[in-house]
Order: structure tokens, then sequence, then C-alpha cells
């Protein structure tokens, strides 16, 4: 009776057939390199415009709200002192909103280009109770890195309301 000698591996019962030597060369250690070599090049090209794009964009609108926050503050400031009982014209008032600005805008726009509007626009005829309107207004041109064509026409504008004292 003759007997077969014990597989010493699985593989060892079936040989290997032209597709299985294919895939070993594609993916072997020896030949350092597979087909695929170029596929890598190509996701590039296609996913690094778009992940670049996510990240300037996260990164102005983080922007524009860092903007928008400071004018609102800068409003307040304003017309904390517009709403003083000392304070006769808004040029007091204007600057301490320019103040604000300056100190917390550093060299990020021009504060000239910067809009203050003052509600009523003369302080004199203000009485003790009435409400002050501030507004800061801003075009977002002026203030972004990146200026996308959809938003050349939009402005950032902070207000604050207080009662004259």
């Amino acid at each position: 009776v003759l007997t077969r000698p014990a597989p010493q591996f699985k593989h060892d019962e079936q040989r290997p057939t032209d597709s299985m030597r294919k895939q070993e060369m594609l993916h072997s250690p020896i030949h350092g390199r597979s087909i695929r070599r170029g596929a890598t090049t190509v996701e590039l090209a296609f996913v690094a415009p778009i992940f670049f794009v996510l990240v300037f964009g996260v990164v102005e609108f983080g922007r524009a709200l860092m903007v928008k926050q400071s004018l609102t503050e800068a409003a307040r400031a304003g017309a904390r002192t517009a709403s003083l009982a000392t304070t006769l014209d808004t040029s007091r008032a204007e600057q301490a909103a320019r103040d604000y600005l300056q100190q917390t805008m550093t060299d990020s726009f021009d504060l000239n280009q910067c809009r203050i509007r003052f509600q009523p626009s003369t302080l004199d005829s203000v009485a003790r109770g009435d409400n002050l309107i501030v507004e800061l207004e801003v075009d977002i041109d002026d203030v972004t890195w990146i200026a996308p064509s959809f938003l050349t026409d939009k402005v950032l504008r902070g207000e604050a309301r207080l009662t004259k004292e």
C-alpha cells in the first residue's frame, strides 16, 4: 500500500496558480514597490485641494468671528463712554471705540476703514434714561486674508445699546 506523505504546509496540497504568483510578486518585499505606486499620488492630488480649502475656510471663518466679537466689544466701549453724563459729543465715545479696536486688533485692518454710527447722532439732545445705540461696521474685504467672491459686498457689524446716565 502506497501512502502519501503528510503535507508540510496547507498550501502544498494545491499548486500555486499564475494569479497567486502575480499577487505574491506585486506585494513582495523583495520587489519593494507594488504596481499601485502612482495611485497614492493621484489620490493626494484629488484630496489635498479639498483638505486645504476646508482648513483655510475654517481659519477665515474663525477670524471673521473674532473681528465681529471685537467690533461688538468696541461698540460697548463706545456706548459706555457715550452713556456717561459728562460726555456731550460723540467724538470721545468714538475715540474710546477706536482705542479698544486698536488694542485688540493690532495690525489686523486699518481702523479708518471702520465706520462708527451713533443713534441719536448727537449726544447733547439725549436725556437721562434715553437709549443710545452704537454701531461699528467694517467691510469683510478689508478684514479677510482670502476674500471669496461671494462675500465681496458683506459687512461685519457690532452693536451695543445702553441708557444715558
